[in-house]
Formats: structure tokens, C-alpha cells, sequence
């Protein structure tokens, strides 16, 4: 068998089998619909009484704590050379939410 026939014969069994998917893929599925329950199949819904108690329950209440002048050091922050962007995340890839221009400074409140 040459080269040339061969691939006639890859191209032909190909195309035989793009067909039968195709015809496959054309066939009408009948789908069964599930029967639906009849008022025989249905259980009445049952009533419970609720009877209230009379015991107190305690609840936890928030206590605010507020801090004091020693827990921790003030920082400031100064941007001497340009600008500083403040973003989202510790890397270049986060976007910039907020910038502090050269020469201002600003409260540090918070870190990570």
C-alpha cells in the first residue's frame, strides 16, 4: 500500500466516523417525565406546640476597650524623596488606594 492510499484510507475512515457522530448526535432521545406524587403519596404537615420556658438566659455583652497612651508607640511617616502610593498589598502588582505627596507626612494606625 502506498503512502498516497494510505492516507485516502485515514481520511476515509475520518470522515466515516464524523458521520456516525454526527448521525448519533442527530437521533431524538425520548426522555421519561417522573410521575408526580398524588394527594394519596402527600403527608399532612403535623403542628407541634411550643411551650415558652421560663428560664433566664444570660447573653454576652461588648465591652469596649479603649487603648491607652503606653500600649503602643506613635509612628510617622514622612515622604522625603516623592511620593509614596499607598495599595492594597506589599507588592507593585496591588493597586494604589491612596497617596501621601513628597514633603507631607502621616499617623501610621495599622500594619500587617
Amino acid at each position: 500500500m502506498s503512502g498516497k492510499q494510505k492516507r485516502l484510507a485515514v481520511v476515509n475512515s475520518l470522515f466515516a466516523a464524523s458521520m456516525l457522530i454526527l448521525t448519533q448526535a442527530c437521533t431524538r432521545v425520548k426522555l421519561e417525565t417522573p410521575a408526580l406524587p398524588t394527594a394519596q403519596n402527600i403527608a399532612s404537615p403535623t403542628q407541634t406546640e411550643i411551650v415558652p420556658t421560663q428560664t433566664a438566659q444570660a447573653y454576652p455583652t461588648a465591652t469596649l476597650i479603649l487603648p491607652t497612651e503606653t500600649s503602643a508607640p506613635q509612628v510617622t511617616i514622612r515622604a522625603v524623596n516623592g511620593n509614596i502610593f499607598i495599595r492594597r498589598g506589599p507588592d507593585m502588582a496591588f493597586n494604589p488606594v491612596g497617596v501621601l505627596y513628597k514633603d507631607s507626612t502621616a499617623l501610621v494606625v495599622a500594619h500587617d
